[in-house]
């Protein structure tokens, strides 16, 4: 008779050890399934509560403003995953905590972490952060009805959280600048007083350097002085060149026509000498100079001559009277000018006061008005977060997520029959005794000659 050689077990191998070791495979199913039951019916439910909420971010409402998608869609992202980190952060679950304990003064770091390893926030079923902005909330306990209280809680105190965190920075910003509004109010007023105490020791002189400092108005009077004294230096150095002039023609025995013109007295004695000497030209044409005639024109000529002479003399007095008048007004009005100059350089003085003043006092109100931005800004701030909106609020569940008993059950049963077949393979392993006709040809090297069956 032929051996029959067979290298390795064969199906009819694994049944026949399965069909062996039954016992074995039915008592591990059934002890897992009957330990999983158990577990399953000792362990505490757990309820779980969710709150469905919008977080969208702000929307550009400048067209030019737009970003492309790529920006748009990494800054949302970046922003729900900043929501989630806000609602699973210490300072959440610690206000939460205060309100569901009022009772307890502080809550510690533990009570804080235990209660976070509670909280889950997940975006719908079949989308995430990248193309959704609903988040759910959820807090999961022992008790249904605290599980939707937390869950409740802890949306309203992220949110409130949300506006504090928003609000801090515009805060912030209206604290500096009311503080330095008030340093600046303190400087306005004392160089308000300044102004004052200048304006108080002021003349009546300065009275109207100081209304054109405010009115920023041209110093009229002071330019109206100056015009007089310009005026009456060119006046003076004009008639001082004529009389010069006249005095080396006067010496040269040269009369100018424009004096003898402008003194009708030294216009009427030079026609009524031409007149005499006409007259003695006709009698000398016929007479000697020893014609009585003749020597009564002639001393009448040299008595015109004479006080043609005089009157040329006072003439020029007179011109030198008005050089005088004109020098004595040319020192008058130097004196004023030089006066309302000082006054001007005094007016200098609070031109510089009263412009740092008005600078100070426009940095004041550019200031209040910056306060008054930042606290609209503030406020609008506050309205815009209406972007995180409630969806639905988390209800009292009916039924426990955990345990689940049926797949528990399941699942130990799967355990218990991958368990029996382990121990009924691992026990055939170790056992060597001989079962059929191939383990005598395998082991023993035997021919069977024939086999009594089992009754």
């Amino acid at each position: 008779m032929v051996k029959t050689q067979i290298k390795g077990p064969t199906f009819r191998d694994f049944l026949r050890i399965i069909f062996s070791q039954r016992s074995i495979i039915l008592a591990a199913i059934l002890g897992v399934t009957v330990l999983a039951l158990v577990i399953s019916l000792l362990s505490p439910p757990k309820y779980e509560a969710s709150t469905k909420i919008l977080a969208k971010e702000q929307k550009v409402e400048n067209p030019l403003d737009l970003k492309n998608y790529f920006d748009v869609r990494t800054e949302r992202v970046a922003f729900l995953q900043a929501q989630m980190e806000i609602i699973q952060s210490d300072e959440a679950a610690k206000r939460v905590l205060k309100k569901m304990m009022p009772a307890k003064q502080e809550i510690s770091q533990k009570e804080a972490r235990e209660f976070q390893s509670k909280i889950k926030v997940l975006s719908p079923r079949g989308f995430d952060i990248t193309n959704s902005d609903i988040l759910f909330i959820q807090i999961n306990d022992n008790n249904p009805v605290k599980a939707a209280n937390a869950a409740n809680i802890l949306t309203d105190e992220y949110i409130n959280y949300t506006y504090e965190l928003k609000g801090k920075t515009s805060r912030q910003t209206i604290d500096f600048l009311e503080k330095h509004s008030k340093d600046t109010l303190n400087r306005l007023k004392a160089m308000e007083e300044q102004v004052k105490n200048y304006e108080g020791k002021a003349g009546p002189d300065l009275a109207f350097l100081i209304a054109t400092v405010q009115t920023k108005g041209p110093n009229v009077e002071l330019m109206t002085f100056n015009t007089s004294y310009v005026n009456a230096r060119a006046a003076m150095k004009e008639t001082e060149s004529y009389l010069t002039q006249v005095k080396t023609l006067v010496r040269k025995g040269t009369i100018p026509n424009k004096l003898v013109r402008e003194n009708p007295i030294l216009a009427s004695i030079k026609d009524n000498i031409s007149k005499l000497q006409n007259q003695l030209a006709n009698l000398r044409s016929q007479y000697t100079d020893l014609y009585p005639k003749n020597i009564m024109l002639i001393k009448e000529i040299e008595n015109n001559k004479k006080i043609f002479k005089q009157e040329l003399e006072a003439d020029l007095d007179g011109r030198y009277v008005d050089v005088i008048a004109l020098e004595a007004r040319i020192k008058s009005l130097k004196e004023t000018v030089d006066h309302y100059t000082a006054l001007a350089q005094k007016q200098l003085e609070y031109s510089r006061i009263y412009r740092n003043y008005q600078i100070v006092e426009e940095e004041y109100q550019n200031l209040m008005r910056d306060i008054q931005k930042a606290k609209t800004a503030e406020a609008m701030d506050t309205y815009k977060l209406a972007s995180i909106e409630i969806i639905d609020q988390a209800k009292v569940p009916k039924n426990p997520v955990s345990p689940d008993i049926l797949l528990n059950v399941l699942i130990g049963a799967l355990i218990g029959i991958l368990l029996g077949f382990g121990l009924a393979f691992l026990n055939d392993r170790f056992d060597h005794t001989l079962k059929s006709v191939e383990d005598v040809e395998r082991y023993l090297n035997l021919s069977v000659l024939g086999s009594i069956p089992r009754r």
